[in-house]
């Protein structure tokens, strides 16, 4: 069987230099820096060795057979792999962050907005606009998410963009169609509401939805929603805590709340 190394010998030394240097350099800037992290007692320091061996998972990943792909999946799962050891190398660790959580707080004035996350490699443009992703023949755990799209302020911010799309409950993405896709406006009131299924697990990720928010004329929010209590919240690199939905078992489906605080006035 061909491996990695042979098919794309450049992108896969690039791949261990980007991990491999990145770490090192970033572990240096800790002790270097004493206004991040209290000059070298920081406990993100904690994430160098917590992780270290996610490297060598790469390494058996670009030596190890493979079935033939072209170099642009090939580049997708690079992003996908190397972008959170990165994120784990040079900025906080989310391990810690498993369970007791405050979920979806309640905006106040001036509230941070909420955070962003990394798109991944399974967006497709362009779904349908649709406030439900049942389709027949769909499995899984029925859920409801719903809330607002607010400005800094907690103003509602109406015709908001909301763009979803997830894993379904086996952790399986439909890269050809538009299974658990779907975008949407919020209404006057900045309130949107979609019906969908809860996502499975895959690889490091935990279950998370993606989604795209956009205020009308502004810039896009890309960022992913997690679910509280799951074990795999500790070890999954991009989990944030801040983006934690409020979720809650309801007679026929779960029923799950949050509200996104765009960076407008």
């Amino acid at each position: 069987m061909t491996a990695i190394n042979d098919l794309f010998p450049l992108e896969a030394l690039s791949c261990r230099l980007s991990i491999r240097i990145a770490i090192p350099f970033c572990k240096r800037f800790l002790h270097a820096d004493s206004s991040w992290g209290g000059g070298g007692s920081c406990e993100k320091e904690s994430c160098f060795s917590d992780h270290s061996h996610d490297v060598d998972k790469i390494d058996a990943v670009l030596s190890g057979p493979i079935t033939p792909l072209g170099r642009r999946e090939f580049l997708k799962a690079w992003l996908a792999a190397s972008a959170p050891l990165v994120m784990a190398a040079c900025g906080q660790t989310h391990a810690e962050a498993g369970g007791r959580q405050p979920a979806t707080p309640a905006c106040e004035d001036d509230d941070d907005p909420t955070p962003a996350s990394i798109e991944g490699p399974f967006y497709t443009p362009r779904s349908p606009e649709r406030a439900s992703l049942l389709e027949p023949g769909i499995g899984g755990t029925r859920i409801v998410l719903a809330g607002q799209v607010l400005s800094r302020v907690c103003k509602p911010i109406p015709r908001a963009l909301l763009d979803f799309w997830h894993a379904g409950d086996r952790g399986d993405y439909d890269n050809v169609g538009f299974r658990w896709r779907g975008h949407q406006y919020a209404d006057a009131g900045g309130r949107y509401r979609l019906e969908t299924i809860v996502p499975g697990e895959y690889g490091f990720r935990t279950r998370h939805y993606h989604v795209k928010v956009q205020a009308p004329d502004s810039r896009i929010l890309t960022t992913q929603l997690y679910f509280p209590g799951e074990p795999r919240n500790r070890r999954d690199f991009l989990f944030r805590p801040e983006l934690l939905m409020s979720v809650r078992d309801a007679e026929g489906a779960k029923r799950a709340t949050f509200d996104f605080i765009l960076n407008v006035p």
